[in-house]
């Protein structure tokens, strides 16, 4: 006999092997075809389009190698480049294309693609370099909140505050323009380029009506203008105070708020800094800062409990403005919110229910992360690395043993305490039935023998499925399975026996937690051919003490001669 074994076989053993024979007389080949079924390769010219700050398109084509067997779908996974944790994007995709969306502008990321077939996933291709969720280059959108902040008899002084997007691109100057009342519409002076938010426009007419513009430019144009409101005459005069504040700012918990309010106004207002309604008190993490032309609030060490709504407030004697802003602190999510329900218990499995954290951290929740620990061992590990809703079903339990179970919640922060379970146990909420009763035989061939029996008194709380048949040799130790499927009904043909041998059966009675103990054992019966029962007994003497009685002999004997 001769061997070829190779240890470890891959996919690249698959091919048509021969065996040749060779002796004086000459030679003989034989050939066999080897085909080793694996999980498939990777996926094929993975490929990322039009990225925006919000989404990008995925394209791959099916993988070279498939294992040997046809891919049934993809599972598409993403994550932060500075973590690293897979998020499921979606795990049983057809095609090979899809678009991510609700990505966070400014993050990069990076995704991988993983093929499936029956035998399982197959090895990710992952893209080689992280993707920045971003728009594609353009001009930047118009300035923001552009004011007319101071008026001299021959200047006025313009404040803005930055486009809400650059365009991609780092804004390099602010470009000036004013037009002269009664002027054409399209009729636009050019003042100057500037990169700071403030200019002084000099050389006006005193009397004259003037408006204004800027417009931002980057690398690849120039944006919008953004027009002051109204028409201003140039002309010595108080002006009530003005506030360039963002309507909104986020910062990563831990780190340092500095909100920078340009305040203006003539004469010069005071300033005053507010927390919803009540002002803000200084303190060893809490500072405000005065100079000219501005206000700033600067907050050490913030935590989620800093946000809220900010407000400044300007008065001079020409008037009073507020202007409010909206603080948002981001970190790690607060735990999973009760209750932590365990339902569809198994023997080795069961399913968790939880609802999502009350704080989010200010960032949206990606995914959570569940953990299990054996009661005996004591130690937690993870359950499933990844999941987007508030369920999901643990697998791959040890029956009989206790566990406990932990969620987290995630965003792009990082991950919560946990909300941790009740303790379990793996096993099913009712029990095996009791044994069946009342075990015979009914019926006798010489190589099948016909057994009955009556249902168990208990189910176990759960309905029987069907009934598993044993039977056994009576010179024999062992126990042989008589069915090959369950059997639904309580009686049952044994067959393949052999004649002249005896047997005895038992049955057991299943449901979904498992099989019952055996039922008390049949008595022996040989498997052979019936006798036929004798012919109707007829009295042909009666005395006072006795009957004589006559009948006809069986037609068949089953094979031996009857003795009585």
């Amino acid at each position: 006999m001769a061997f070829c074994v190779i240890p470890n076989s891959t996919r690249d053993d698959s091919g048509k092997y021969s065996l040749t024979l060779v002796n004086p007389a000459g030679e003989k080949a034989v050939y066999v075809n080897v085909r080793v079924l694996d999980t498939p390769g990777p996926v094929a010219e993975f490929s990322v389009s039009d990225v925006t700050k919000m989404s990008c398109q995925l394209s791959w084509t099916p993988p070279e190698n498939d294992g040997g067997s046809p891919v049934t779908h993809y599972i598409l996974e993403k994550r932060e480049a500075d973590r690293k944790t897979w998020a499921t994007v979606i795990g049983d995709i057809k095609k090979t294309s899809f678009k991510v969306a609700n990505l966070v502008p400014g993050i990069e990321y990076f995704f991988r693609v993983t093929a499936v077939n029956e035998y399982g996933s197959g090895v990710p291709r992952d893209t080689p370099k992280p993707i920045l969720a971003t728009d594609p280059l353009s001009e930047p959108d118009p300035p923001r909140k552009l004011e007319v902040t101071e008026i001299t008899k021959n200047s006025a002084t313009l404040g803005w505050l930055t486009p809400l997007r650059d365009g991609g691109s780092k804004i390099d100057g602010y470009i000036i323009g004013y037009q002269e009342e009664g002027h054409a519409e399209d009729h636009w002076t050019q003042y100057s380029i500037v990169k700071d938010l403030t200019i002084v426009v000099t050389g006006l007419k005193e009397g004259k009506k003037y408006k204004f513009r800027v417009a931002a430019r980057n690398a690849v144009g120039v944006s919008l203008p953004r027009e002051t409101e109204g028409i201003f005459e140039v002309k010595e005069q108080l002006m009530p105070p003005k506030i360039l504040l963002p309507e909104r700012i986020s910062i990563k918990a831990g780190q340092k708020l500095r909100i920078e309010g340009h305040v203006y106004g003539k004469p010069h207002p005071s300033c005053k800094w507010m927390r919803g309604e009540q002002d803000v008190m200084t303190s060893s993490r809490l500072a405000v800062h005065k100079a000219d032309n501005m206000s700033v609030l600067i907050v050490k060490d913030v935590t989620r409990k800093d946000s809220d709504y900010y407000s400044l407030t300007a008065e001079n004697s020409s008037g009073v403005a507020t202007q409010k802003i909206r603080v948002i602190v981001m970190d790690i999510p607060g735990p999973p919110q009760p209750p932590f329900d365990i339902a569809d218990i198994d023997a080795d499995a069961c399913t968790l229910n939880w609802h999502m954290p009350l704080e989010d951290g200010g960032s949206n929740i990606t995914n959570y992360v569940v953990e299990k620990c054996d009661a005996s061992r004591g130690d937690w590990i993870t359950a499933v690395a990844s999941v987007t809703k508030t369920s999901c079903r643990i697998g791959k339990l040890t029956p009989g043993q206790e566990y406990m179970f932990r969620v987290r919640a995630e965003n792009r922060f990082g991950i919560s305490e946990p909300l941790t379970s009740d303790k379990m146990i793996a096993r099913f909420p009712f029990d095996v039935p009791s044994e069946p009763k009342n075990a015979h035989v009914t019926k006798v061939n010489k190589d099948c023998i016909f057994v009955a029996w009556d249902r168990p008194d208990s189910d176990g709380g759960s309905p029987i499925t069907g009934y598993l048949i044993e039977r056994k040799e009576r010179n024999s130790i062992l126990w042989v399975k008589a069915n090959d499927t369950l059997v639904r009904s309580t009686e049952y043909p044994c067959a393949n026996l052999i004649e002249g041998l005896e047997y005895t059966f038992r049955i057991y009675a299943l449901n979904k937690a498992g099989a019952s103990k055996p039922s008390k054992p049949t008595d022996f019966v040989t498997a052979r051919i019936p006798v036929d029962p004798p012919g109707k007994p007829e009295v042909i003497d009666i005395t006072k003490n006795a009957a004589s009685l006559v009948w006809t002999r069986p037609k068949h004997d089953g094979g031996s001669k009857l003795i009585g």
